[in-house]
């Protein structure tokens, strides 16, 4: 099997990476827009329309658009699409890796109205209609999917576990975790993270017989290496409910304290058995204490952060958001 792949222009979301990485895994041959890709690569139009005649389909993969150092990034060359239809029938599929709107960017004043009221979140325009009327219902897989949009033929795609967050093979042995609670956000504007770095902080001070790290500052490798020794560690919204801290949390068997999504997750991992979820900061400081003391909160924990990271790699991998993805172009 061949797919064409429309990407963004040199800018990648981690659900293309998860998308990417699992139909490689397939062994799916991929022909790819943007340098910087796959198994080929075409930069200009007319390379890109010769080597996707021969494909079997055509993903096209959203893109939020910045400029950066002067460069515009994440551009997708949706003009190509008809040109290739035009010469060959084949399934489209559209993949929305979007947060906020359609576009991956905020409205004025979204994220503050979110605080507030957290159906903000879903702001105008959330569907790409040009995008849903041209692949149609069934094809247009969306990360951040509410209950709403199923009527209108959307398929949800959350993020998953990729290749670098899986440590199943290298996790520290839940006996020699130090570290009691890890909560480290790199901004505090979204979702319950500003209270929840409050929180940790007042249960650093009063309870000096537990190991709390509260930083967000931490660099990539810093950050890798304290999560691997935690036995807790605490995800809340960020632009999306869908967060990757959340995959690297489970990834590691890391017990995962949830701030319950309003988004669609197929095959979910269920509350007290492989995540423990939250609503208000109330609840998430009860929640959390329970599971700090010695013996059977800290056993709960360590089951639950078990029991997290198996029906991660059973449900959740790269491989399996490649086979839903498939599965949407009939393939």
């Amino acid at each position: 099997m061949r797919l064409a792949l429309l990407l963004p222009r040199r800018r990648r979301d981690y659900l293309h990476e998860a998308v990417v990485e699992g139909l490689q895994e397939l062994d799916v041959a991929l022909v790819a827009s943007d340098p910087e890709s796959h198994d080929e690569e075409a930069a200009d139009d007319d390379a890109f329309l010769d080597l996707a005649q021969g494909c079997d389909g055509l993903v096209v993969l959203s893109g939020k658009v910045r400029t950066e150092g002067g460069e515009t990034r994440g551009h997708v060359r949706r003009r190509l699409i008809p040109r290739i239809l035009a010469t060959r029938s084949m399934p489209v599929a559209y993949v929305d890796a979007s947060e906020w709107t359609c576009t991956g960017w905020e409205t004025l004043g979204q994220v503050e109205a979110s605080r507030l009221d957290p159906r903000a979140r879903r702001g105008e325009p959330w569907i790409d209609e040009e995008m849903l009327a041209l692949v149609g219902p069934q094809r247009y897989l969306k990360r951040e999917t509410c209950p709403e949009d199923l009527a209108r033929g959307v398929v949800p795609l959350p993020y998953g576990l990729v290749r670098r967050h899986d440590r199943s093979s290298r996790l520290v042995p839940y006996a020699l975790r130090d570290v009691d609670v890890f909560c480290s956000f790199g901004q505090l504007a979204t979702g319950l993270r500003l209270e929840t770095d409050l929180l940790c902080r007042d249960l650093a001070r009063e309870r000096p017989d537990l190991k709390v790290i509260v930083d967000g500052s931490l660099s990539p490798e810093r950050y890798a290496e304290l999560l691997g020794r935690s036995r807790i560690a605490i995800d809340a919204w960020g632009g999306g409910d869908h967060c990757v801290r959340f995959w690297e949390t489970v990834g590691t068997g890391v017990c995962c304290l949830q701030q319950r999504h309003r988004v669609l997750t197929p095959d979910d991992f269920e509350d007290g058995r492989d995540v423990v979820r939250w609503d208000t900061v109330e609840e998430l400081r009860a929640r959390l204490l329970e599971l700090v003391e010695p013996g059977v909160g800290r056993q709960r924990a360590a089951r639950v952060g078990a029991a997290g990271l198996a029906h991660a790699l059973a449900y959740h991998t790269a491989r399996r958001r490649a086979e839903r993805l498939l599965q949407a172009l009939g393939l």
